[in-house]
């Protein structure tokens, strides 16, 4: 949750009010009810989603003033509780027969204990779990008889008990160098 003031004031210095306000389910705004030369506002998101970019309007309708309408757009971020550090893995170039190995780290901001099950990976990778359930090992393989250069992705997808997260990706990338002859 997060919360914010915002202050409003008619250029003219007249009373006015807000009459309604419309906004996204997961933003609330108070106001004061009576009137007055200058309203301060108070929106606050509560995301209720899993994590990623959330932009909206919230749109003030007013009494008072010649202008009968305000919008006032947002954007926030919403972290995932449950995220890992780095938040992508990228191995660079890699050579076929090659293999690299990258460490990644679950970070939870969940409050209380998680568990967690890796459920998929791509057929390269190799996930090995290296302390707690928090320092986990990725281990890329590229196969020796790749012809032409390309680049490899995919993701690694862990199941979680946290209800409001109940999947972490991982995404991964890795350039292979075509084979030399």
């Amino acid at each position: 949750m997060t919360s914010r003031t915002v202050s409003l004031q008619g250029l003219t210095g007249k009373v006015f009010k807000i009459a309604d306000v419309e906004a996204p389910p997961e933003v609330s705004v108070s106001h004061p009810a009576n009137a007055d030369t200058t309203l301060q506002l108070r929106v606050t998101f509560r995301p209720k989603h899993s994590p990623g970019w959330r932009d909206g309007k919230i749109k003030l309708r007013l009494e008072g003033l010649l202008r009968r309408e305000i919008i006032l757009p947002f954007k926030a971020l919403v972290e995932g509780v449950i995220d890992t550090e780095p938040s992508f893995l990228n191995f660079g170039m890699v050579a076929p027969g090659e293999s690299k190995n990258l460490e990644f780290r679950i970070v939870n901001r969940a409050g209380k204990p998680i568990k967690l099950k890796l459920r998929s990976f791509p057929q390269f990778v190799k996930v090995v779990e290296v302390k707690d359930g928090v320092i986990w090992l990725a281990r890329l393989k590229v196969p020796s008889g790749v012809s032409q250069s390309q680049v490899i992705s995919g993701k690694i997808v862990f199941e979680t008990n946290f209800p409001m997260q109940p999947l972490l990706e991982l995404p991964i990338f890795a350039a292979v160098e075509k084979q030399r002859l």
